[in-house]
């Protein structure tokens, strides 16, 4: 296909990128990682649980931070205060006449500004917000295996639970 593409006159552009090592491992993981976000985002659409989804994915904001700090995996961090955005969430729906998408929207918001002040506290010769946001072009083999091994378990247990 390739050989195809490079004999049309000016489709070259399309290739030459795909010389790099780096590049198709990017291609490959983002494709990996949008398949397995496109499964779990409509489990749980179709769970009712999409505003629980958005606010677990700003609620690891701090522990991401935290995790930079104290020289530890990333996930762990996210892990954290993931599952305990979830446990107060819980907890505070169960001890108030709150609706729980208003105890959501408090918890996440928590949580998130948390994360942004320290952010801002912590000091650090790299930028924090390339850290939360990732460059996918960088990726190392230990991300790339650590990025499966979520996918795979993540695929599993929708497949499971479904």
């Amino acid at each position: 296909m390739s050989a195809v593409i490079a004999a049309l006159p000016g489709w070259d552009w399309l290739v030459e990128p795909l010389q790099y090592g780096f590049l198709v491992r990017a291609i490959w993981v983002s494709a990996f990682v949008g398949l397995v976000c496109a499964v779990l985002s409509c489990y749980i659409t179709l769970k009712g649980w999409s505003l629980m989804g958005d606010a677990i994915s700003h609620a690891v904001v701090p522990g991401v931070v935290i995790a930079y700090a104290l020289n530890i995996p990333f996930a762990i961090g996210a892990f954290v205060f993931g599952f305990g955005a979830t446990v107060a969430i819980g907890y505070i729906k169960s001890r108030t006449r709150l609706k729980e998408d208003a105890v959501i929207g408090i918890v996440f918001t928590g949580f998130f500004a948390f994360g942004l002040v320290l952010v801002t506290k912590i000091p650090s010769n790299i930028d924090l917000f390339h850290i939360l946001f990732g460059n996918v072009l960088g990726i190392s083999q230990a991300d790339i295996i650590q990025t499966l091994i979520a996918g795979v378990i993540t695929l599993v247990m929708i497949l499971v639970r479904r």
